[in-house]
């Protein structure tokens, strides 16, 4: 703008010079033209063929990992570029190591800045440490480019839309002892129900007998064999731990949610969950809750393959503080759905009328769940034949002493 504004005011100067007859004035009214001309058209060209890119070492991390970040930016074409002013904006949540962000007018973001001058076919570096401090989905950029002429009389802005994203799962803590011996009626000593079957790992094949699941059918086998036949699949002697996240912080959907109980649930299911794979037991997650990226369920079904771990921790990584179904809804149909030799472990910061109701039936039945409790306050309204577990007063010492990730 300032440099259109000193073309317009350079060509009245010649003007003046040619009305009053000047040839000084109208001289340098023109050669200011000129000049002006160059330096715009040298504006113009200057953004021309800068390529920036940004890059993590990798697209997730564990709470308070460092990731490696690389940024660059080069100059395609045999002009040098005389100034270059990069801006790039960074979640609050992801810091860079060494190196001070720039507050943004933007909520919740930082700037990372630099200015440079590039040469032909120039490319220059920058290597940072990024700490990802804070669990949950983020994205780095965009970025804006501003360069031009050499007195930025015609300066020129160019954006990059391109973003790059990072996964930070939840910290994962060690956990204190926690029963997680089976307390319904899928828990006792026959070899039937103290067994349960590894999903997705298959031993052998035998004919099908009345009650088998449908599910359980190997069509392709059966084709073979020219009879029915179901899969038979390992059995998995250790136990089962299935914990049930109830992403309300408060009691009541939609009343907003309480930061530090909700990190807390996510927290504990991440380690029960470590904890579980790396001991080879099964492991499995529900929750009645939202992701923040995709309209999906916030639920892994139980196993203990290699991509367990991995699909669990992405699952609460994403997850969003907002309800997207009744806790009590979930908690009697996963007692439903229980795998046998399992235990639903209720993790939860509050208790409701209707949770306690819900737990009253299943106690009723000998399937209750074992509530772990979360929240700093006491837990209130757990019927006395359900089996709790208060962790505040572990979960807040662990705070306190800003313990390490396990």
């Amino acid at each position: 703008m300032f440099g259109i504004t000193f073309t317009i005011i350079l060509a009245g100067l010649t003007l003046v010079g040619l009305a009053y007859g000047s040839g000084p004035l109208s001289a340098l009214g023109i050669m200011g033209i000129v000049v002006a001309t160059g330096f715009g058209f040298w504006g113009r060209i200057a953004p021309q063929n800068l390529i920036y890119e940004r890059s993590l070492s990798q697209s997730y991390a564990f709470f308070d990992e460092e990731l490696e970040l690389t940024i660059s930016i080069s100059n395609a074409k045999p002009t040098p570029v005389t100034w270059v002013e990069i801006q790039d904006d960074f979640p609050e949540q992801i810091t860079i190591i060494d190196k001070p962000l720039k507050a943004s007018s933007k909520p919740g973001i930082n700037n990372l800045f630099h200015r440079i001058s590039l040469g032909p076919y120039e490319r220059i570096s920058w290597h940072y440490r990024v700490r990802c401090g804070q669990r949950g989905a983020f994205q780095i950029g965009p970025a804006v480019i501003k360069t031009g002429d050499p007195f930025a009389l015609f300066p020129k802005i160019l954006v990059v839309p391109q973003k790059t994203a990072v996964l930070v799962y939840p910290k994962v803590i060690p956990l204190p002892p926690i029963n997680l011996e089976p307390k319904n009626e899928f828990g006792n000593t026959t070899r039937r129900h103290q067994l349960s079957s590894d999903i997705g790992t298959v031993s052998g094949h035998r004919d099908y007998e009345v009650g088998d699941p449908i599910k359980l059918i190997d069509w392709k086998a059966s084709a073979r064999h020219q009879k029915v036949q179901v899969k038979v699949l390992e059995p998995d002697a250790s136990p089962m731990a299935v914990p049930l996240v109830n992403f309300n912080t408060l009691g009541s959907a939609y009343a907003g949610y309480i930061p530090k109980n909700f990190e807390r649930l996510l927290t504990l299911a991440a380690s029960i969950t470590w904890s579980s794979l790396s001991h080879g037991q099964s492991i499995g997650v529900i929750t009645n809750g939202k992701s923040v990226l995709y309209e999906r369920p916030m639920s892994v079904r139980p196993g203990r393959n290699p991509k367990q771990l991995g699909l669990i921790l992405e699952t609460l990584a994403m997850a969003a503080p907002f309800e997207g179904s009744p806790i009590d809804t979930e908690l009697l149909r996963a007692a439903r759905n229980l795998p046998p030799g399992a235990t639903l472990l209720l993790i939860t910061s509050v208790m409701t009328p209707h949770i306690s109701n819900a737990l009253t039936i299943l106690a009723g039945q000998n399937r209750a769940p074992r509530v772990l409790w979360v929240a700093d306050w006491a837990p209130d309204g757990i019927p006395d034949e359900v089996p709790f577990e208060n962790l505040a007063p572990y979960l807040s010492e662990l705070e306190t002493h800003d313990l390490n990730p396990v």
